[in-house]
């Protein structure tokens, strides 16, 4: 008996040793920013700002609001898995002027997934990155058609 009570003490210390090494490998990576990552960060501000600075707020249809809401809604329509695909639809046919779509852009920002099984280890995108990775070929051939028709020339 003495021996098995050796050998449990012996199991457990390791495994309380192997558990204490994941959790601070795993708080380690957390913490840490690579510089892939802030890279990327600094990419997507930058592209954030860039379009702002292209905003004509006179050619907006819309007030501040209403685009929050609408780049929570396409953000609804992305995030997890499978894609709304009505819900992009009606946000994007609410677009009337290329002012419309770069402020639609720059309040979506830059947004990280939150749900779905393949949402970890994904980084912030922005609206141009969800667009490219949530909707197939033929889907951002019929949204830039949309967005076309209306005489919009910022495309996706």
């Amino acid at each position: 008996m003495n021996a098995a009570l050796k050998l449990a003490k012996e199991y457990r210390t390791a495994i309380i040793i192997v558990i204490v090494a994941v959790i601070l490998i795993v708080l380690v990576k957390k913490l840490k920013k690579t510089k892939e990552d802030q890279l990327l960060e600094a990419e997507n501000k930058s592209y954030i700002t860039a379009i702002q600075n292209k905003v004509d707020k006179n050619d907006l249809s819309y007030d501040g609001t209403e685009y929050r809401d609408m780049a929570d809604q396409l953000f609804e329509a992305f995030n997890g898995p499978g894609t709304n695909d009505k819900l992009w639809r009606e946000v994007f046919n609410r677009m009337k002027t290329d002012a419309d779509v770069n402020q639609l852009i720059v309040a979506f920002g830059s947004r990280k997934p939150t749900t779905g099984g393949f949402s970890f280890g994904r980084k912030a995108e922005t609206l141009a990155q969800w667009i490219a990775g949530d909707l197939s070929a033929n889907q951002r051939k019929e949204l830039n058609n949309m967005l076309v028709s209306k005489g919009i020339t910022k495309t996706f």
